[in-house]
């Protein structure tokens, strides 16, 4: 599985046919909530390109039904028959799920957990943990952490990031307003509380300096 910044190459040693999905955002329409949220969730998990080492995708027994859906969508792509779009947008959904199901997996078993070892992955698990504890993002308590200088973590994090570790911490907090607002049962002040922001005022000051816009626009936005 490959983000937008990912580069790859196959050496094949015969005739070999390659399928691409897009998962694209505007795939998912307002109706379809449920898997657009598992979108936002997944973009979120791999939101730095080339840091989710191995196959995302572990089970093998889960593979060759991943594989299935695959087969479908591009089935139902050509076909275009009855209820085409209903069945590629429902086979997508469940790879998502999948998808998502196997990097949450790994995390709980401990592939993407934390740990004190200083790598760049583990840092980034760190803050998406933690993105909703603002004192645990701070340099001082990070630095403790991992065992490191707090003036040496933040040239460690740009080197290997090509990004502050301010405006990473920002990226996630903004990824994870998305997710809770395409939710349409949560209110403005019911996200400032479930991520750490003070009060609404907090929130919606932190949204217009990243999007310029108000919460409620930038959510009408999403939909």
């Amino acid at each position: 599985m490959l983000t937008p910044g990912d580069s790859h190459s196959f050496s094949t040693m015969r005739y070999t046919k390659f399928h691409c999905i897009r998962f694209l955002p505007e795939l998912f329409t307002q109706e379809n909530n449920d898997t657009r949220s598992i979108f936002y969730q997944l973009k979120e998990s791999i939101s730095y390109h080339n840091r989710l080492s191995g196959m995302p995708l572990e089970s093998l027994d889960e593979r060759p039904l991943v594989i299935a859906l695959i087969e479908q969508v591009l089935k139902e792509s050509s076909l275009r028959s009855q209820q085409h779009e209903l069945i590629i947008k429902s086979s997508i959904g469940l790879i998502l799920q999948f998808l998502l199901r196997s990097v949450g997996r790994g995390r709980h078993d401990g592939g993407y957990g934390l740990s004190t070892n200083l790598t760049i992955d583990n840092m980034l698990n760190y803050v998406r943990f933690n993105i909703t504890d603002n004192a645990k993002l701070t340099k001082k308590v990070m630095a403790s952490f991992f065992n490191i200088s707090p003036h040496y973590i933040g040239e460690y994090f740009k080197k290997h990031c090509g990004m502050s570790l301010r405006d990473y911490i920002v990226k996630c907090k903004l990824s994870h307003i998305e997710r809770k607002m395409l939710n349409n049962n949560l209110s403005i002040s019911q996200i400032a509380v479930e991520l750490g922001f003070v009060d609404e005022s907090h929130l919606c000051k932190f949204v217009k300096r990243c999007t310029g816009q108000s919460p409620t626009n930038y959510r009408k936005k999403l939909e």
